[in-house]
């Protein structure tokens, strides 16, 4: 089969992505109708899942290193706050209200443990034993995916404190947080760049299918993610910073 055919949005749409947006969305009418006027990040989240499940996903699962960079990028860096983070309590706090998932999250939101498994887990996903493997097995590649936007969500809410329960990060901390982050991928990605050779045999050939340069794309895709990461970390450190005062690393 052609790959051409294969990859195209109008070929790859998933219909299970699509009618699990489409679920979604409807559940979240049900929830929040009367209660908020403008869900409108919620619908532009449903829409950025789609495309990075759909066409990104087949174009990234199959040729090219920068769809799989970008596909990563929106589920880490962008849905975690459009879906998930800046929602109404009254759209977390019920299901928060569980025992053992109010436990759970509560673990796996720690800052220490979820800045490490954060960090560690995105750049285990960049290695090429783990990237070739995910990417030829199409339940471990769901199950990756999974993970690592839960791991973005965990992540994320050390910074975002959504439900203003818990005692919240100082601004100091918080700053060292993404000021960690910032760095911890910096090896591998300009690892990625200097390379003089493409590290993703099954990315590599079906490149070549499409007539992409395999060691271009690796290179475009790891500036890409740098670049990505740092206006991300850059501007949400910024504005901690700028609301600091002289208790910025304290109470």
């Amino acid at each position: 089969m052609n790959l051409w055919t294969d990859i195209h949005p109008w070929n790859s749409w998933r219909p299970d992505v699509f009618f699990l947006v489409l679920l979604l969305g409807v559940m979240y009418q049900v929830v929040t109708r009367e209660k908020t006027r403008s869900p409108v990040s919620f619908f532009l989240g449903l829409l950025l899942l789609y495309l990075a499940l759909g066409p990104l996903a087949a174009l990234g699962e199959r040729a090219s290193f920068t769809a799989y960079i970008i596909q990563m990028l929106l589920m880490t860096m962008v849905l975690p706050w459009l879906l998930v983070l800046r929602q109404p309590d009254f759209v977390l706090r019920p299901l928060l209200g569980i025992g053992w998932i109010k436990r759970l999250v509560r673990y796996a939101t720690h800052p220490l443990i979820a800045l490490v498994f954060f960090n560690a887990l995105l750049t285990a996903m960049l290695l090429p034993s783990v990237l070739n493997l995910v990417v030829t097995i199409n339940w471990l590649h769901i199950v990756a995916q999974s993970v690592t936007a839960l791991a973005a969500i965990c992540f994320w809410w050390p910074i975002a404190n959504p439900l203003r329960e818990e005692k919240e990060l100082t601004r100091g901390r918080k700053i060292l947080y993404i000021i960690y982050s910032m760095n911890f991928m910096m090896p591998i990605l300009v690892a990625l760049f200097v390379s003089n050779h493409s590290w993703y045999q099954d990315l590599a050939r079906g490149a070549g299918q499409l007539g992409i340069n395999a060691l271009a794309d690796q290179q475009i895709g790891s500036v890409v993610m740098l670049c990505a990461m740092y206006l991300v970390y850059g501007t949400i450190g910024s504005r901690i910073y700028v609301r600091q005062d002289q208790s910025v690393w304290y109470e």
